[in-house]
């Protein structure tokens, strides 16, 4: 009889604490959002009310040497380090712009001398009014970085295309 109030103590002691680590565990998952870190094409900008969405076609970067055949050249941007980007497919998903997001453009401004103004940080709101000239046609021919977390996107960068 002793032994089985023995064992009985011993795998209650073991239950408590599985299952009072169990949730510090769980809290610590569910704290932190998910970043997903990708390559795209900006498809256009809105803004409604006091939120900011844009339409993203994600695209891939990978070795020249590695396509498939079957992918068109018009799918396809060449980098002279032997890597590309690749668009297989078009489709658009949209997602909203932290407030706080971080922006990095690198043909948004000259200097003096003709330059780009090259890792230029600029704010939302110049990014969304940069959208509505006709410049911005141009760049959405540029592939973009963007980092998004959870549902929206806090990092968007240009990629220069030499």
């Amino acid at each position: 009889m002793r032994k089985i109030r023995f064992i009985l103590l011993i795998a209650l002691a073991l239950f408590q604490s599985c299952k009072s680590e169990a949730p510090k565990t769980n809290n610590k998952k569910s704290n932190q959002l998910e970043q997903i870190e990708n390559f795209c094409f900006i498809s256009n900008i809105k803004q409604k009310d006091e939120e900011t969405s844009i339409a993203l076609d994600f695209i891939e970067y990978k070795k020249f040497s590695n396509l498939d055949s079957a992918i068109t050249l018009s799918q396809v941007i060449e980098l002279p380090n032997g890597f590309c980007y690749v668009n297989e497919k078009i489709e658009l998903r949209n997602f909203k712009i932290s407030k706080n997001a971080k922006i990095i453009m690198q043909t948004f401004s000259h200097k003096e001398d003709g330059s780009f103004n090259f890792n230029q940080k600029i704010s939302l709101a110049e990014f969304t009014e940069f959208s509505e000239t006709s410049k911005f046609r141009m760049l959405k021919l540029s592939p973009f970085k963007v980092i998004i977390e959870g549902e929206k996107i806090i990092l968007l960068e240009e990629i220069y295309l030499p």
